[in-house]
């Protein structure tokens, strides 16, 4: 054997691969001696022998010396050049062995991996080629490894033959990106592959109902593809495998697999595969246990500045005093290589542990002995502070420069190009546009608090504040309240004196705590980019109807005595999904087993319905216990089975607070006011709802928007739920009325203004047609005032002075239009008006105030309404002596014609 210098000596085959990779990337020969010495069959496998046949092919000029016996091997790394490689795995392993470590040196080769693997593609021993495309790969793109990452199957090979065939490809990358990743977030979604060959197709159907049957109890959204491979592309062997991968809120990603030996059934994979997936949520972290080494090894190959994630337990190799679960042997490997060693935070309440290091910054890691060794000192923590600094600094120049490139273009098509370009940006970005996650702190208020403060000394950082490092940190903080008020303003103020060190990146700040950042993208943009990184709560929207042609056009195709369309009342109310799902679908007739959940049409949670559950749990979910087994009973029973085996359904209404003393049927009236006010209101539940439920779908029909059942079929299992409704109102079901023609349309329409309906709703039985009919008032108005602030101009990109309200003064008792115009001074109550302006009438306005204000308008709005406001009484010395009073206002007024010459001429 050799004598070399610097030469790094191990005993034993544990970590063959990650070793051989280490001294690749550093550039140190390593020894490996008493490899399966006391074996009865010692020396290499097979499949470690490929492996380094295939680790010569991807570098030049590496020296790779065995022993007589195979239990001893010298390997003197050359340089990475990557470049056409083709590999035969053999089926010892699966080309997930090999592929595993070719990741981590692809990113560094002299040129871009163009390689080819046969041979088995899933197993139960090495991660999949699946796993390793829809988990390992995004990873790599965190660190800043994108343009041209690329895993294609070519072919299906299962064991013991094989037969598979994959394409990779990756680019080579001048330098790592740092990665602040310690934010795990919460389950959004889980996807999946169930693929099989030369098996049944039904088998991967098996396959996703078994897994389904087990994730479903905790999250609606699961999807998994079903792959079927036949003829050639289906390898040498009948097999069938299933992946799950898991996707946090945050796009941590999780994965679980299970591949089929003999003997084992569809049913047991998609079982086993379901709850190794929730082992891996429950173990925590940001990343999954197969993953780990690869991040560890990204974060210490980074350039100069600190990287830190947060890592899940695992039960091999931890740390017996904390139970921690990281590898430790792999943590004094990375020493021993690059002379990094990790900062650990555990957290013995989740049993999970914070990992942070310093990287080395080296620009290219193909050449051997280029790594600059670091102290091998846990890292200060201003050190810590500094780098957190510069990562958040970093954050918001990255978005500056987004917003600049945006903005110098108006093309739709030509914003997606520059938008991924910068994918670096789609984490903050995803936090900004989501619009579920709300700060809750504005800039305004901020820079108040500043000004405030500027001869003031910050008070201390509290311990809650110090773990703010970055911009990420605070954001989490701010959406979830754990900061509120003073210390809120306090956490904002200290980042921004700590973090934003010029104009740009404080207004770049602004931006992002107002999720307003002016760029001329909206959620529909990033998603076409980035599919699925922001998620959207879809609900049926009604249109209104365009003219009396549409009216007429729409009620033409009578079947019989009726037409396909059905109408009901518009309730004035706030829109109300609820989820329910069946937490253990094995237990029949027990409500307890539901969960009950309450969305609005946003997606937002509503906390404040109990009394609307309690009915629900009593009188749907209990449904069918004494009932008659007619027709329609049977028909609903099998509804409520099949939710519980699938996922479970939804009902579609509005929620709404009724007016005391109102009646019933046509004469019941609603106080949206007050619907809205009790329904934002936490801590309390609704004492008088009122759930008008006018639709039930199956979860699938909901999440997929589409479904084989009519609105009529649909209906008719509503109508079976509710007959065990409470008579106390808290959920009815709204009256759905199939039109005859279009008289009878005519006269629920006048029926609807004769009695202050909202309007009329139509709905086509099948089909996503949904209309509604409402009637709108035209009232002339003066301007007396008018808002000006600060637009950003989509052709230009430049923010220009326009006006973004006028205000007009709304009579007590409002007379009908009229062409006369007359004001009494301070008479009325002060109306607000933003819409309906077009962008050049804003913009002249600002520049010409006096074009609009004294000048009449016509103001389009739908109704009247009263709102509480505090005024003074006449002798009032104070604002303890003010009294609240009813005033009349507008509800959606829109500008509709503004007369700059000051009379309206026709």
């Amino acid at each position: 054997m050799a004598q070399m210098t610097n030469l790094l000596k191990f005993q034993g085959h544990n970590y063959f691969r990650q070793r051989l990779v280490l001294a690749t990337l550093s550039g140190r020969p390593l020894r490996i001696d008493n490899i399966r010495s006391e074996d009865d069959n010692p020396g290499l496998r097979d499949f470690e022998a490929s492996f380094l046949r295939l680790l010569e092919k991807l570098t030049n000029g590496s020296v790779i010396e065995i022993s007589y016996t195979g239990t001893t091997i010298v390997y003197k790394p050359g340089v990475i050049t990557g470049g056409k490689i083709s590999h035969d795995c053999g089926v010892a392993r699966s080309i997930g062995y090999f592929l595993e470590a070719i990741i981590a040196l692809a990113p560094f080769a002299k040129t871009p991996v163009h390689l080819i693997l046969t041979g088995i593609t899933s197993d139960n021993v090495d991660l999949s080629v699946d796993t390793l495309r829809t988990v390992t790969l995004p990873q790599l793109k965190r660190f800043g490894v994108e343009d041209g990452l690329e895993l294609k199957i070519i072919k299906r090979g299962a064991p013991p033959l094989g037969g598979g065939e994959i394409l990779f490809h990756c680019p080579n990358v001048r330098q790592l990106r740092p990665v602040q990743f310690t934010d795990e977030g919460r389950i959004k979604r889980i996807r999946g592959i169930a693929y099989c060959t030369r098996v049944s197709p039904q088998t991967a159907n098996r396959l996703v109902d078994s897994a389904r049957s087990v994730l479903n109890r905790y999250i609606p959204d699961v999807y998994i593809y079903t792959d079927v491979y036949k003829g050639p592309e289906s390898g040498k062997s009948p097999g069938f495998a299933l992946s799950l991968v898991a996707e946090s809120t945050t796009n941590a990603l999780l994965s679980a697999e299970c591949a089929a030996e003999k003997g084992e059934t569809p049913e047991d994979i998609g079982r086993i595969a379901a709850k190794t997936l929730l082992a891996e949520v429950q173990r925590g972290g940001c990343v999954d246990s197969a993953n780990q080494w690869l991040n560890l090894l990204f974060m210490v190959l980074g350039p100069e500045d600190v990287s830190k994630m947060k890592f899940g337990r695992l039960t091999a190799f931890s740390v017996p005093s904390t139970c921690l679960s990281i590898r430790i042997q792999y943590l004094r490997d990375l020493k021993d290589f690059f002379g990094v060693a990790f900062k650990l935070k555990p957290d013995p309440a989740s049993q999970t542990i914070t990992m942070a290091c310093l990287g080395i910054e080296s620009n290219t890691f193909s050449n051997p002995f280029v790594v600059r060794f670091l102290s091998t000192k846990t890292m200060p923590t201003k050190c810590e502070e500094r780098s957190s600094t510069i990562a958040s600094t970093r954050e918001l120049d990255d978005l500056a420069q987004l917003s600049s490139e945006l903005n110098q273009t108006s093309s739709s098509d030509q914003k997606k190009v520059i938008l991924a370009r910068h994918s670096e940006c789609l984490p903050l970005l995803k936090r900004i546009y989501d619009p579920d996650e709300m700060f809750n702190i504005s800039s305004a208020h901020v820079q108040s608090f500043l000004e405030k403060q500027a001869d003031k000394q910050l008070t201390p950082a509290a311990s809650h504040v110090e773990n703010i490092t970055n911009l990420s940190s605070l954001l989490t903080v701010l959406s979830s309240r754990t900061l509120i008020g003073n210390a809120a303003l306090e956490a904002v103020a200290r980042f921004v004196t700590t973090n934003c060190r010029n104009d740009a990146q404080r207004e770049t700040f602004y931006r992002v705590l107002d999720k307003n950042m002016k760029m001329g993208i909206s959620v529909a943009t990033i998603n076409s980019v980035f599919p699925g990184s922001i998620s959207t709560f879809k609900v049926a929207l009604a249109k209104t109807f365009k003219d009396e042609a549409e009216l007429t056009r729409i009620l033409t195709s009578n079947k019989g005595d009726v037409t396909d369309w059905y109408a009901s009342r518009k309730v004035d109310g706030l829109r109300c999904l609820t989820m329910l799902q069946s937490i253990d679908p094995h237990v029949k007739n027990r409500t307890a087993d539901w969960k009950v959940q309450f969305f609005s049409r946003t997606g937002k949670a509503l906390v404040t319905l109990g009394k609307v559950e309690e009915t629900i749990k009593q009188s749907i979910l209990a449904f069918g216990k004494d009932a008659k087994k007619d027709e329609l009973v049977v028909k609903a029973q099998d509804f409520l089975q099949n939710a519980r085996d699938s996922g479970g359904f939804v009902l579609d209404g509005e929620m709404c607070v009724l007016e005391s003393g109102a009646g019933d049927g046509e004469d019941w009236k609603e106080n949206f006011q007050l619907t809205m006010q009790v329904c934002r209101t936490g801590g309390h539940s609704v004492l008088n709802p009122a759930y008008f439920v006018f639709d039930c779908l199956t979860m699938e029909e909901f999440m997929s928007g589409k479904g084989q059942r009519s609105f009529a079929e649909r209906l008719d299992i509503l109508k079976e739920l509710l007959k065990m409704a409470r008579p106390d109102r808290i959920v009815q079901m709204l009256e759905q009325k199939n039109l005859s023609s279009r008289e009878e349309l005519e006269s629920m329409i006048s029926t609807a203004i004769s009695k202050g309906w909202e309007g009329v709703i139509l709905r086509k039985n099948v089909g996503r047609n949904l209309l509604k009919v409402k009637q709108w008032n035209d009232a002339e108005y003066i301007v007396k005032d008018m808002e000006i602030g600060m637009m950003r101009i989509p052709d230009t990109g430049i923010d220009s002075k326009v006006v973004t309200a006028v205000f007009i003064e709304h009579k007590d008792e409002p007379t009908s239009t009229s062409r006369i115009f007359s004001c009494r001074p301070n008479s009325g109550n002060k109306v607000g008006v933003g819409s309906g302006f077009s962008l050049s009438q804003r913009v002249r306005y600002a520049e010409r105030p006096d074009l609009i204000l004294g000048k009449p308008i016509t103001v389009r709005y739908f109704a009247e309404s009263k709102t509480q406001t505090s005024k003074k009484k006449r002798n009032a010395k104070n604002s303890e002596d003010a009294e609240d009073e009813a005033v009349m206002s507008l509800r959606f007024p829109t500008v509709k014609m503004v007369y700059e010459d000051g009379v309206r001429d026709v």
